[in-house]
């Protein structure tokens, strides 16, 4: 599967959520993505977000960095 867009936040204390866009058929995704050890990396499907087209020509994650939760990651 090939996402045109990828939205991450942090998600517990050390993982990552990502919801994959794929824009030709207007569906998102999201990943659960544990904390980066190379090739061991936990990256759990959750599936489709259910009930929403992602139709929009561009998507982005907005937040104050200082008052944003910080992502996790190296």
């Amino acid at each position: 599967m090939a996402f045109e867009s990828l939205i991450a936040t942090k998600c517990g204390t050390s993982g990552t959520l990502l919801l994959g866009i794929d824009k030709d058929l207007q569906k998102g995704y999201l990943y659960a993505v544990g904390h980066a050890t190379g090739t061991s990396t936990v990256i759990q499907s959750i599936g489709l977000v259910p009930a929403i087209r992602f139709s929009s020509p561009m998507y982005f994650r907005w937040g104050v960095p200082a008052m944003d939760d910080p992502m996790n990651g190296e």
